[in-house]
């Protein structure tokens, strides 16, 4: 599986979980885990870029965190 597919896997996943639970009429929710490498400085930009995603393409979605 390329990554571009696997991507759109994963996002058409959330939508359609997202639509399930506003048809439920319950608010949509995610959950996301960050997995930060303190050797890679770059990681640390994920969590605010998939969270501005989230932000723009599902406002009404309720999103959590979880440690890892």
């Amino acid at each position: 599986m390329r990554r571009r597919e696997l991507l759109q896997s994963s996002l058409a996943t959330a939508l359609s979980a997202a639509c399930v639970e506003a048809a439920a009429g319950k608010q949509p929710r995610t959950r996301l885990r960050s997995t930060w490498q303190v050797v890679n400085i770059g990681d640390i930009a994920h969590t605010p870029g998939e969270l501005a995603l989230v932000e723009k393409h599902l406002p009404a979605t309720r999103v959590g965190t979880i440690a890892g």
